[in-house]
């Protein structure tokens, strides 16, 4: 073990990082720095390290003058990467040492929306909070440091991060990251494209749907005074065989499978697969759904008392209109879903567990099973990649797929029945052809299939889930996707899970209702929001009064530093309101700025305060819309008490 002193620089830097990141702050004070780190000074006189690896020992600064090492790099990657740096708009540096490199970097971009310092080697970087005061770069507003192992979920915390997938970025490697942190590099890399494939795909959602997923949300506050979460069910049905039943096309080819161990196993059923099932005489424990579309729920509404005995498991942001017609009890999730901060049952109700990363309602069904108790778990239908339909014939959603060749690329033509108008509904007299980008993985023969990008999204974060589930995972299919952790499997090799009759409704259909307190909980927050929104509107007219008096570049300061400070001090509550702006507006103010630098100055100024004054109209807007649903949502819990 290595001693070092406690100098007061390192509680300087300490402090520092509790205030940005006390978790990371408190895993450094712990760690033990072992003997193959050892603290030198290079020749020049500047702070280094010599580390020990094996047989062989490096050190991460060049020993001779660290600081010309780093500009010399500098130099050298804006001269082979010129075009990359004038485009970006996020910057990510992968290891940090001491960090003689990172002002000759940020001198060859300046204009970075957003920079993201990655250092892998945790020790290393408590051996530099010791001799280097960083406070300023760790405090600095735009600056967001990830230490020790790159995960998906450190990414979805990090501020900094939500908007890789809106605008370029350039991901710059150390030298010594090249040469002896090569596979944290490669990982690093990995991780960072999965989030930002991750990102496009809730974007692209809330861009399609996001109109309605706010609707929802807010129509759905009702329910959520009624019906309560779903985990006073968690492990009631502990080793029990639960089939999770999707709609991908090879579902119908196990449906006398299926209807022959009905009695034997707790079934549930993804929303898209209950026609299906049902007109096949087999009839679920469970339906989840999460999708905000009326589109899909049409044969529910139309069929209302097909759901009298079966227990729904939703979230807020499901169409509310399936919520109002089901007969059946109703269960919540919290989906901490990373796509909006706000989730009024995550912040009404903060007891209840949370679900993350329910992005596909096949998911749901998966995560679902396995907290109630599951063992084993079973997979229909659960193909994710394409054949002649996307999803299982008889599915209220299916459509024909042809598989064309163009420019050297692969693409699926769809013919859907009829154009989605504003409000997600269908017009039946019409039809369109939609052509998406078709992407190869390998089935469980190492064959390659096809699907879609957003499919192969979901087939890594099944995966995810499915290895690190305790009970045995198989899937029945023949052709579809290779999913990690799900053994592929013929129905003759399970067979004998299923050798006793499995009772379920006895249980959940004893009525359950949101406790007094929960109520309380939830009424005062939507008043505490209602008074948020109050006080907003006072700021909103602050602004108003002194942008009004000052000159453009004062109006863009003055305007941009006020909006800066809201996000800040209020961020829950801001992140409330960007829920009530189109996405657009948002994505202009984060990165429509990257070639400003190119501009003169009045030019750039006026640009700049048009996108700001653009987003501050909108968050005003935002607030009288957000204000109206709650209070809508207020009164209608007041009537029905």
């Amino acid at each position: 073990m290595t001693e070092l002193p406690d100098k007061p620089i390192y509680q300087k830097n300490l402090e520092a990082l509790k205030a940005r990141n006390e978790k990371l702050a408190q895993e450094i004070v712990q760690l033990v720095i072992p003997e193959d780190y050892t603290y030198c000074l290079s020749d020049s006189g500047l702070p280094n390290c010599k580390i020990k690896v094996g047989n062989q020992d490096f050190y991460y600064h060049d020993q001779g003058d660290p600081q010309k090492e780093a500009e010399d790099f500098a130099a050298l990657f804006s001269q082979r990467h010129s075009c990359e740096l004038n485009s970006a708009v996020f910057g990510i540096i992968v290891g940090f040492g001491f960090g003689y490199h990172l002002l000759p970097l940020l001198d060859k971009i300046t204009w970075l929306k957003e920079l993201i310092i990655i250092e892998p080697d945790k020790t290393l970087f408590k051996l530099m909070l010791h001799y280097q005061d960083t406070t300023g770069v760790i405090l600095h507003k735009n600056i967001s440091f990830i230490v020790g192992e790159l995960t998906l979920d450190k990414l979805r915390a990090l501020r900094g991060a939500q908007w890789l997938n809106l605008g370029n970025r350039i991901m710059i490697n150390w030298n010594t990251v090249t040469k002896y942190y090569l596979e944290d590099a490669g990982t690093i890399s990995r991780v960072v494209q999965d989030f930002v494939v991750e990102r496009s795909v809730i974007d692209k959602t809330a861009m399609v749907r996001g109109t309605m997923m706010i609707e929802n949300r807010f129509k759905n506050i009702r329910h959520l005074f009624i019906e309560p979460n779903v985990d006073g069910l968690f492990g009631k049905f502990r080793n029990l065989p639960f089939v999770c039943v999707a709609a991908g096309p090879s579902l119908n080819n196990y449906l006398p499978d299926l209807k022959r161990i009905r009695e034997k196993a707790v079934f549930i059923v993804a929303d898209t697969a209950f026609k299906v099932l049902i007109e096949y005489g087999i009839v679920p424990d469970i339906v989840t759904a999460t999708d905000p579309p009326p589109t899909k729920y049409r044969y529910f509404e139309e069929n209302p008392h097909l759901t009298k005995d079966i227990l729904l498991v939703t979230s807020s942001n499901t169409y509310s209109g399936l919520l109002d017609c089901w007969q059946g009890p109703i269960r919540f999730v919290v989906a901490g879903d990373g796509l909006y901060d706000f989730v009024f049952e995550k912040l009404a109700f903060p007891d209840a567990a949370t679900f993350n990363d329910i992005n596909t309602v096949a998911m749901l069904t998966l995560m679902l099973a396995d907290k109630l108790g599951a063992d084993p778990v079973i997979l229909v239908g659960q193909d994710l990649s394409l054949a002649s339909t996307d999803h299982a014939g008889g599915s209220s959603v299916t459509n024909t797929i042809d598989i064309i060749e163009r420019d050297g690329k692969t693409y699926s033509r769809t013919r859907k029945p009829g154009s989605s108008t504003a409000d997600g509904n269908i017009e039946t007299s019409a039809h369109q052809i939609v052509e998406k980008e078709v992407f190869y993985v390998p089935d469980y023969d190492s064959r390659p299939v096809p699907t879609w990008e957003d499919f192969r999204f979901f087939i890594t974060s099944l995966g995810g889930y499915c290895s690190h589930m305790k009970a045995p995972v198989f899937n029945l299919t023949e052709k579809g996707a290779r999913i990690d952790g799900a053994q592929r499997v013929s129905f003759s090799e399970i067979v004998h899970y299923f050798n006793n009759e499995v009772i379920f409704k006895e249980i959940f259909n004893c009525y359950c209702e949101r406790t007094p307190k929960e109520l309380e909980l939830a009424t005062a927050h939507v008043n505490k929001c209602i008074e948020s929104c109050q006080a907003f509107d006072q700021w909103i007219q602050y602004c108003r009064e002194e942008i009004a008096r000052r000159h453009l570049r004062e109006k863009y300061d003055f305007l941009h530093n006020e909006i800066a400070r809201s996000y800040s001090n209020s961020a829950s509550f801001m992140r409330l309101l960007d829920m009530h702006i189109p996405a657009a507006i948002i994505r202009a103010s984060k990165v429509n700025f990257q070639n400003y630098h190119n501009l003169s100055e009045e030019k750039r100024y006026r640009k700049k305060y048009i996108n700001i004054l653009r987003l501050f109209l909108s968050l005003e807007r935002a607030c009288s819309l957000l204000k109206g649903n709650l209070q809508s949502a207020l009164g209608h819990h007041e009537l029905v008490k």
